[in-house]
């Protein structure tokens, strides 16, 4: 089923005890008929024949995706959670994800799916212009160089430069903190271990004093602190940060 339904929902619709329908399941997961996904404290089936399905017609789009976006690095999660998981809950699509990455031809890189075979290959040009466009951003450190700014500055083709850039940030090579704000993965790393050293030894810090410690503008230190936030590094009580753990 499309839905993936929980032992639950199963017991309901078929008049059945749930202990009951739970040892029918497990016999037929032993027969490697069905796939049973934990959520929270529910369990939800799936069927291997709507599963294999579903996961052909997947690697039939990644094939066509492959070829036509070869500097990608995989297909957006999401995307194929609103063409084909759409029915069920978005934590529930990320184990049937997860569980295609284990059983058939794909695999699961950070928010992207992909081939299991498929690697991106840049040519002798898009490697210079990733080479260029890493010296910049390490040369500028906390600048937040635009976009506009890189492509102007690099004497390439707008288009290979942002297919490059893009790719980079897929990568994790590149993080955007925030909308422009993109820096160099060894140049956020650094703020980090500033951050975590002065929490450990303060407690807590405002975006003035983190301001001073990595030495840039309001913009962006609010910036860099919200990208800690989201990760997972700090979190926020009114004015302050402190490390989330």
């Amino acid at each position: 089923s499309k839905t993936a339904p929980s032992i639950k929902e199963i017991s309901v619709m078929t008049v059945m005890s749930e202990e009951k329908i739970l040892e029918d399941i497990e016999k037929l997961m032993e027969e490697e008929r069905v796939y049973m996904f934990d959520l929270a404290k529910e369990k939800h089936v799936v069927h291997r024949r709507y599963f294999d399905q579903i996961a052909s017609k997947v690697e039939l789009d990644l094939a066509e995706f492959h070829k036509n976006n070869s500097l990608k690095l995989g297909m957006p999660k999401e995307e194929i959670r609103s063409r084909y998981l759409k029915d069920i809950k978005p934590r529930l699509g990320d184990q049937f994800i997860n569980k295609m990455a284990e059983v058939r031809d794909v695999k699961v890189t950070n928010q992207n799916i992909s081939l299991k075979d498929f690697e991106v290959k840049l040519n002798s040009e898009q490697e210079k212009i990733r080479q260029d466009i890493e010296k910049k951003y390490l040369e500028t450190k906390l600048e937040a160089l635009k976009f506009e700014d890189l492509s102007k500055s690099l004497s390439y083709d707008k288009k290979e430069v942002e297919q490059v850039f893009k790719l980079m940030i897929e990568k994790g090579t590149l993080i955007r903190v925030k909308d422009d704000l993109v820096y160099h993965k060894d140049t956020i790393e650094q703020c980090k271990t500033k951050l975590i050293e002065y929490l450990e030894a303060n407690k807590t810090i405002q975006i003035a004093d983190f301001r001073d410690l990595i030495g840039a503008s309001r913009k962006v230190s609010l910036g860099i602190l919200e990208y800690f936030d989201d990760q997972k590094i700090t979190k926020r009580r009114e004015d302050n940060r402190m490390l989330y753990k």
